[in-house]
């Protein structure tokens, strides 16, 4: 009888009057039914709803019993609803949509970007799939929208952090696969902020172009990681700041810059992985920036003595005139984007040319 009733609303065979009759004995008795609490004996309600997840009944498939179960359930039902769908994260988020519990859905949504669409059944071991990650965290940032949380509140920053770190990953996967001529993996799994910097920094992409984009994405990691991963992993940054100071050919930006052509010295230098990097480390319009400012891990002063020894400013054999030629364009391209002690880089500049 039970099966009979919980299959109304399905479209089957049977009179529309008949159909609301059954429906209105099935709620009568959920109403009614509540069970001996005190002697562990569930309500009604809570029975056909488990039991609806578990059998066909009439409607032919469990699935579209729980279509049904989701779509049918009078709001007065919906507690015990949410307690029964406890254990199923799946299809709780949907059902705390349809009650309006868009923080809940969005909280459920979150923990499933981690275990995976299907809540952890494949195994403990198993998680989500980058591809399963990106869609829940979308997801529950949308539902955070909805319940009218403001886009700049800490919550959306950090769904937007990992959002960035799973697009960084499937970027540099698509580089990489599009050099070996192989497909995209569907089951790839999202990597830890470490792992992916290193994935980044390993190279392998189609050509030196796909090279730079490999080396601003590390940067990006480092963005969208927070500042106790920045900290943690200082040394590591540094080593990029070195790598994109190592990547361009400051001589010739130093003849452009005396050629006299602003405009074309300007698009250049906003084209160095240098400046590039800068805007996505130090651009406070930018971008995706999780945590405190980059400064407290690695000023821009900083970041330009980095600059310095990547070139090999002022070293034994060095010339400084030529070092003052490229320190002139390096400090440029960094401080297209990034505030740095002006008067101080001067004088280094001035004992370079002495």
């Amino acid at each position: 009888a039970a099966d009979a009733a919980v299959s109304v609303g399905s479209g089957g065979a049977g009179p529309a009057a008949a159909i609301s009759a059954a429906a209105a004995r099935l709620h009568h008795y959920m109403r009614t039914l509540r069970g001996a609490p005190a002697d562990g004996e569930g309500t009604f309600a809570t029975f056909i709803f488990r039991r609806m997840m578990t059998h066909a009944g009439y409607s032919g498939s469990v699935g579209r019993r729980i279509a049904e179960m989701l779509q049918n359930t009078p709001d007065e039902f919906y507690d015990e609803l949410s307690n029964s769908l406890r254990q199923h994260p799946p299809l709780l988020w949907l059902h705390q949509l349809r009650a309006d519990d868009y923080a809940g859905a969005a909280s459920t949504l979150h923990d499933l970007s981690s275990t995976g669409s299907d809540g952890g059944a494949r195994g403990s071991t198993s998680g989500a799939t980058l591809s399963e990650r990106r869609q829940c965290l979308s997801l529950a940032k949308l539902s955070l929208l909805a319940a009218g949380l403001p886009s700049n509140v800490d919550e959306i920053v950090s769904i937007d952090a990992a959002l960035d770190l799973a697009s960084i990953q499937s970027g540099l996967s698509r580089r990489r696969n599009e050099s070996r001529g192989g497909p995209v993996d569907p089951m790839e799994v999202p990597l830890p902020p470490l792992r992916l910097v290193e994935a980044c920094l390993e190279g392998g992409g189609a050509g030196a172009r796909a090279d730079e984009d490999d080396l601003l994405d590390a940067f990006a990691v480092f963005a969208s990681s927070g500042g106790a991963f920045r900290l943690a992993n200082k040394s590591l940054l540094e080593a990029c700041w070195q790598r994109a100071g190592g990547a361009t050919d400051w001589e010739v930006l130093g003849e452009l810059r005396g050629a006299g052509s602003d405009a074309a010295y300007v698009r250049a230098l906003g084209a160095t992985p240098v400046a590039r990097a800068a805007r996505r480390c130090y651009d406070g319009s930018y971008a995706v920036r999780l945590g405190p400012p980059f400064e407290q891990v690695l000023t821009p002063r900083g970041v330009l003595e980095l600059l310095k020894e990547a070139i090999g400013c002022k070293s034994s054999e060095g010339d400084g005139a030529a070092d003052a030629f490229m320190l002139h364009p390096i400090r440029e391209a960094l401080g297209l984007f990034a505030s740095i002690d002006l008067q101080s880089t001067r004088e280094d500049e001035d004992d370079a040319m002495a």
